[in-house]
């Protein structure tokens, strides 16, 4: 039986543990930029909760006016302080008021998805039930 061993391995070994670490190292900072990317978009989705909250709150209250202002109209249409235009203009007004709480109350719920997303807990499920 022979063995054969090289005696010399022309720095095959201290190359191959430099290239490991190097590798090593390019996926610490890969994974530390991707940990850094996830919190910054977290923190710009909270956010942007937060502030469709507000903005939700802020439509549902100009919808709330646009239908106090349409009735309002209308009363007075009846005794003759307004006419059939100013009576649809302010239909027309509370139908846009209408549109865009509706179009509040959906970026909000995307918004709501995409948190849940990032948490990764969105299922059906959890979709179904709010």
């Amino acid at each position: 039986a022979t063995i054969s061993w090289p005696i010399f391995n022309k720095g095959k070994s201290a190359s191959t543990v430099r290239q490991a670490e190097k590798l090593r190292n390019k996926y610490i900072i890969l994974l530390q930029k991707t940990q850094q990317d996830t919190l910054t978009l977290a923190s710009n989705i909270w956010d942007k909760y937060a502030i469709s909250n507000d903005t939700l709150d802020a439509a549902n209250l100009s919808y709330l006016a646009s239908q106090t202002a349409f009735e309002g109209t209308k009363i007075e249409q009846e005794v003759g302080e307004r006419t059939v235009l100013d009576v649809l203009n302010a239909r027309q007004s509370l139908l846009n008021a209408e549109i865009k709480f509706f179009n509040e109350q959906k970026n909000q719920e995307v918004i709501k998805a995409q948190v849940m997303y990032l948490a990764g807990i969105l299922t059906l499920e959890n979709i179904k039930g709010d």
